[in-house]
């Protein structure tokens, strides 16, 4: 083969590579859209530090659960005492493969499932999942997409002077208050496979 085909063959590869990874960046940013838009639906109330929250556990998971695992577990166990089991969803899903999940502390309780094994597979997943900040900021730069076309009812404005202030690194934040008050949350993050591995569900 000739010096001139293998370079139109270089080309035609990188071309394609290229356009792979450009298709792949952009049906994550769109099946993101989903993952807000779902949750969006089940929580109209949601503010911009709950979208905040779900964006940041989707791509760094709960990483402060490293620093002291002895008040992490407590914090679980205590929290477990205090709520009523109910028989709702499990899982609520928070990424683009559902490879992460929110376990839903009611329905644990209501399971009677082993909350110190929860707690290893907390501490696993904790370890496991990482991201990128360039992922957060494709993630939210859609959300704000959404809320520019009124597909999330939120102030444009308002969300755009929030995303300016966020802390750099960024940081974990808490619920919002009206979400609290409203929907009441009770979960863990874990990865999906790994808690299915541990529970019969």
């Amino acid at each position: 083969m000739s010096l001139f085909k293998l370079k139109i063959q270089f080309i035609k590869y990188f071309t394609i590579l290229i356009l792979l990874l450009f298709m792949n960046s952009y049906c994550n940013k769109n099946n993101f859209e989903n993952i807000y838009l779902e949750h969006y639906q089940k929580y109209p109330l949601m503010e911009l530090d709950d979208y905040y929250k779900l964006t940041y556990q989707a791509v760094f998971g709960v990483k402060h659960l490293l620093i002291d695992s002895t008040k992490a577990k407590q914090y679980l166990l205590s929290e477990l005492s205090s709520i009523t089991p109910k028989n709702e969803e499990l899982f609520e899903n928070i990424s683009i493969d559902s490879s992460i999940v929110r376990i839903n502390l009611k329905t644990f309780k209501y399971k009677s499932y082993n909350p110190d094994l929860l707690f290893n597979i907390m501490k696993y997943s904790a370890e496991k999942i990482s991201g990128s900040e360039d992922t957060f900021y494709e993630y939210w730069n859609s959300l704000l997409k959404l809320i520019d076309n009124k597909k999330i009812l939120l102030d444009p404005i308002v969300a755009k002077k929030y995303t300016l202030y966020f802390e750099k690194p960024l940081k974990e934040k808490h619920h919002s208050e009206i979400y609290i008050k409203s929907y009441d949350p009770h979960y863990r993050i874990v990865l999906k496979n790994e808690f299915e591995k541990f529970y019969k569900i």
